[in-house]
């Protein structure tokens, strides 16, 4: 019994991992900081769980479609986040999720929040607001 909850554990913990390899997504802040800032675009960090079914819909129905890939790719460092189990600054992390941050990666400050889950035309409204 208890290897079957290890297993269940496991494959969860992974699970943010593989959408944000599916999408092209940083899983490090640093690393993305890094890109944005090299790049000069904003970081865009999205703040998930691996217990929410929310943050699921939100990865495959919102985050996945051909649109929004297009745009965020295009425009900002995207950044995948487990809030539980990731390292990123403290002012960031909120028990509301998911949520996603826009950044300035130059004085690292939030300038647009969006927060639970939203359709795929609310996120590219969201990302035409962010830039």
């Amino acid at each position: 019994m208890k290897a079957f909850f290890f297993v269940i554990a496991l494959t969860l913990s992974l699970l943010g991992s593989d959408i944000a390899k599916e999408l092209n997504y940083h899983t490090d802040y640093e690393t993305a900081l890094d890109a944005a800032l090299k790049a000069d675009k904003p970081l865009m960090l999205v703040q998930v769980t691996d217990y929410c079914p929310w943050c699921r819909k939100l990865e495959k129905n919102t985050l996945s479609d051909e649109g929004v890939k297009k745009i965020v790719s295009e425009k900002f460092i995207p950044l995948l986040v487990l809030r539980d189990k990731s390292s990123f600054p403290a002012k960031f992390r909120t028990p509301r999720i998911p949520t996603i941050f826009f950044i300035e990666a130059k004085t690292e400050e939030g300038y647009w929040e969006s927060i639970a889950y939203v359709k795929k035309d609310e996120m590219l409204s969201n990302l035409k607001t962010a830039l």
